[in-house]
């Protein structure tokens, strides 16, 4: 009875933590995404300027203050979106 409680409790407690491990990582992937910085296309030798941040969460263009103006990511490329219209 000795050697069932040395081995087999460490095994049991061993096994239930990597199962709750296992468990708990795949709840955490629909994770809310993080603001991201919105840059203005400019043309001048640095092609990118910072202006805001957009969410990333929504279907709207996300743009700069004056309403017009589309913001990228930090490439100047790729367009960001945003929660609010």
């Amino acid at each position: 009875m000795k050697n069932v409680f040395k081995i087999g409790l460490p095994m049991a407690v061993a096994a239930l933590g990597l199962a709750s491990a296992a468990s708990t990582s795949s709840i955490s992937g629909g994770s809310k995404p993080v603001n991201q910085m919105g840059y203005r296309h400019i043309s001048n030798p640095d092609s990118c300027n910072a202006v805001q941040e957009c969410d990333e969460d929504g279907e709207w263009i996300c743009k700069a203050p004056d309403n017009v103006t589309q913001l990228f990511e930090q490439d100047c490329l790729t367009p960001l979106k945003r929660s609010t219209p």
